[in-house]
């Protein structure tokens, strides 16, 4: 029922740890990449998929496309939540409105938050 805010939670918590093992490895001369993060709510279909041989656990869906156009658009240290998302989390986010994204495979733009924290 709240898979929305464990989503919004857990991209936070890899922001944060993100940041810290980035200022660890600063002090040994070492860099991570940047990072950032696209969330996306709804149906999907999920499961085991491919050949018996090598099967992944893997989901489907255009959410699931949605959320990976999401995180190609996010800059370092961002974290773009689709609109569905930020309904989800109602009032318990921090979130700033940014400029409807047009993003690749997707042919209307899209509203979209820069999500800043959880209350």
């Amino acid at each position: 029922e709240d898979h929305a805010q464990r989503a919004a939670a857990a991209a936070l918590e890899m922001q944060k740890r993100h940041h810290e093992l980035q200022a660890q490895l600063v002090t040994e001369g070492k860099e991570l990449p940047p990072m950032g993060i696209g969330v996306s709510s709804g149906e999907a279909i999920a499961g085991e998929f491919g050949p018996p041989m090598r099967t992944d656990f893997t989901a489907m869906g255009r959410v699931m496309n949605l959320g990976a156009r999401l995180c190609s658009a996010a800059k370092a240290g961002e974290i773009i939540i689709s609109e569905k998302t930020q309904q989800l989390l109602g009032n318990n986010s921090i979130i700033q409105t940014i400029d409807p994204l047009h993003l690749k495979g997707i042919s209307q733009s899209v509203t979209a938050f820069n999500l800043k924290g959880l209350k």
